[in-house]
């Protein structure tokens, strides 16, 4: 290939020879014969021109320099993004769905402010390449835009800047117009309408895969943008940037789905699962035993995750007096919270049917006898069920349940004067969540701004509180607080346990949280047996398992935060010795190392200024990590007073200076495990081991710089 690292080999003339100095020395002479039009730069590689070819780059140099930025979105959007049904983005994107928990999901997708056309989902991915990132898009004003409400459900991801990339999208348009002008002219020459192919065959596919190389290297140095926050794109060992970016997008989907864990599943033979449910058989099997829609005794459980929700659903729009259609079902399961699959809501529904909780409307007609073909018809054919209408049945209320429910609320509420009708358990019932709702909102402002983990108790605990406080239908309403007695109880006792421990510990807990954020930056520097290691390791469980609140838990982390803060303060006046003794010795030496090396003794205030200083700035440092820290950045200011003393050095030179040369550092852990030294022998060896090493960087032309 007729790169430039070849052109200088071939100039090569002896072993020893530099060729990073040859190339230096080429560049300026290979742009100096491309501005003169006799060389042209295909891709990576140079051409030489002559007769027509000097003709035709002259030309596309004048197309070149005609293109504007708008006629570069253009073009980018015709050729690589998306241009009669041609999905260009597929080959350099890499991926058209997110996989999450088994499943692939699709999304909608924008690129540079076009929609791509063909994409279903209800979650879009917004898409800036690097040549919006050269225009006037930035980060602060995506993260803004991301906090619009009508973004919630928007991913925002902006390339990086690419060097080059507008002259190499330039260039490959530019030779794209070029090349169909001369193919289609009449008046060429056969021997110009034969370049322009031999450039379309040959060239511009270097210059299409120079581009796209471009947009790849756009995604790896790119950043996530998603409600307000950002980061940038990390690749993992192995991973290409299509894949990084595909495994970072499935990270804000348990964010935008948040309830998809309680129906995560797919029903590829829906046909087949609605009949076996409606058929009534106790024993399900694939994927309708998936859904987990029979209890114990196998019997339909009207409070399954999938029936529950759908349940709940229907009775919240039929007492605001809305209709429910299937196809209206059907979105606002299939939407974020929840991203349910379409056919598991049909086989929902026809278990309703079967245990007589819904009645389906078919042309206003109501069919209940899950036998009826019509009905069966209407469930199995899509379209027929998005049409239907789905009524939830009222079902008379067992007298033991209604007495079961009553002394449930007398339990909790600690008051009898509740009457023992629907609508008086229903509205003590109403007024018991209200008091825990609101008790549970005070806390969630608490959690949030201290950090304390919620166990799943108190957040499944409220989720069926609210489910209690959106009913309005007293039947409804007594019978969801007797199928969910004990989840109410536990949430009930989790949200109190919880609003005692605030009122308790709530500024200790606060204090310890910011005491565990400060030891855990330095913990890679304490010993496995510390009294810090056991309270990070302690505090990291607690969290894990939500139980602060734990007695046992709590006192055992007090006594071990006692023991962590004792520990803490002699480290902390370690590493300030440490970084102290590092300045000193520096300082101490310095009017030796002038008096060695010729230097005025005058320069020594000004090159010890910046160690003084920040030896003055010591005792002002109390951050654990910062502290952790002070002996590395003081070897820092150490390294960099020497590099100052050598440029005070090579002022006194008057001799030309060679081409500084790339520095690399080396630790003796660099070239052995075991660096400590006990004798003679076992400093030979590390000896022969560094002097090998440091003569191979220098044989490499590197100069070495010890640590």
């Amino acid at each position: 290939p007729r790169t430039k690292d070849n052109i200088a080999r071939l100039l090569l003339e002896n072993v020893d020879d530099d060729l990073p100095s040859v190339l230096s020395r080429i560049e300026p002479e290979l742009e100096r014969l491309i501005s003169a039009k006799m060389v042209a730069r295909i891709g990576e590689e140079y051409e030489f021109l002559t007769g027509e070819k000097r003709t035709f780059e002259e030309e596309v140099g004048t197309v070149e320099v005609q293109y504007k930025h708008q006629d570069r979105e253009i073009g980018l959007k015709q050729h690589f993004i998306h241009e009669a049904g041609k999905s260009h983005w597929r080959n350099w994107l890499g991926f058209d769905s997110v996989h999450y928990k088994g499943i692939d999901f699709q999304f909608l997708l924008q690129i540079d402010g076009t929609l791509v056309p063909g994409r279903t989902g209800d979650i879009k991915i917004v898409l800036f390449t690097p040549l919006a990132a050269l225009g006037t898009v930035d980060l602060v004003e995506l993260e803004n835009r991301s906090l619009r409400f009508d973004e919630q459900n928007t991913v925002f991801f902006l390339s990086g800047r690419v060097a080059g990339f507008d002259r190499d999208l330039t260039r490959y348009l530019a030779m794209k117009e070029v090349v169909e002008n001369w193919k289609g002219d009449p008046y060429k020459s056969e021997e110009a309408r034969k370049l322009a192919q031999d450039r379309e065959t040959n060239d511009l596919p270097k210059l299409y895969r120079k581009v796209v190389d471009g947009l790849k290297a756009g995604i790896r140095s790119g950043h996530v943008i998603f409600q307000g926050s950002s980061r940038s794109l990390v690749l993992k060992a192995g991973q290409t940037p299509s894949e990084s970016l595909r495994a970072e997008l499935a990270t804000y989907w348990p964010v935008l789905y948040p309830k998809f864990d309680k129906v995560p599943v797919r029903i590829a033979n829906e046909q087949k699962a609605i009949m076996e449910v409606l058929s009534g058989l106790s024993a399900p099997t694939g994927d309708v035993n998936a859904l987990k829609l029979y209890d114990n005794a196998g019997k339909i459980d009207l409070n399954a995750p999938l029936l529950d929700a759908i349940r709940i659903f229907l009775t919240t729009e039929q007492n605001a007096g809305r209709r429910v259609l299937g196809d209206h079902l059907i979105r606002h399961f299939s939407s974020p919270p929840y991203g349910w699959d379409g056919n598991a809501l049909r086989v929902g529904v026809a278990a309703l049917v079967r245990a007589a909780a819904v009645k389906v409307l078919i042309g206003k007609k109501p069919y209940t006898n899950p036998k009826d073909k019509e009905l069966v018809d209407a469930l199995r054919v899509s379209r027929n069920f998005n049409r239907v209408e789905l009524i939830l049945e009222e079902i008379d209320l067992d007298p033991d349940v209604l007495t079961e429910t009553r002394n449930f609320i007398i339990k909790i509420a600690k008051t009898r004067n509740i009457d023992e009708t629907p609508a008086a358990v229903s509205e003590a019932a109403g007024n018991l969540a209200d008091r825990i709702l609101a008790q549970a909102d005070a806390l969630h402002l608490w959690v949030e701004g201290s950090g304390m983990p919620l166990p799943s108790d108190f957040t499944e605990g409220v989720e069926a509180w609210r489910r209690v406080q959106s009913l309005t239908n007293p039947v409804h309403r007594v019978k969801e607080v007797h199928a969910a007695r004990d989840r109410l109880t536990w949430g009930y006792q989790a949200i109190e346990a919880h609003a005692r421990f605030q009122v308790e510990n709530g500024t200790l807990f606060t204090e310890m949280g910011n005491l565990y954020g400060q030891l855990e930056g330095v913990e890679h520097h304490i010993s496995p047996d510390s009294p810090i290691r056991h309270f990070l390791d302690e505090y990291r469980s607690a969290k894990a398992s939500a139980s602060f609140i734990d007695k046992e838990v709590w006192k055992r982390l007090q006594s071990l935060k006692s023991q962590a803060v004792l520990e803490i303060t002699p480290l902390l006046d370690a590493w300030r010795g440490e970084a102290r003794s590092i300045l000193q010795e520096a300082l101490n030496r310095l009017a030796d190392d002038l008096d060695s090396n010729e230097l005025d003794p005058s320069l020594k205030p000004e090159l010890a200024a910046s160690l003084e200083s920040f030896q003055n700035q010591l005792d002002t440092i109390s951050l654990p990590v910062h502290v952790a820290a002070l002996p590395e950045r003081a070897r820092s200011l150490v390294r960099d007073l020497g590099q100052r003393i050598a440029e005070e050095i090579a002022k006194k030179d008057s001799r030309p200076r060679p081409k500084q040369k790339e520095v690399r550092s080396i630790r003796f852990s660099d070239v052995s495990t075991v660096t400590r030294v006990t004798s003679r022998a076992d400093w030979e060896s590390l000896r022969v081991k560094l002097e090998q090493k440091i003569l191979k960087l220098l044989d490499e032309g590197y100069e070495v710089e010890l640590r």
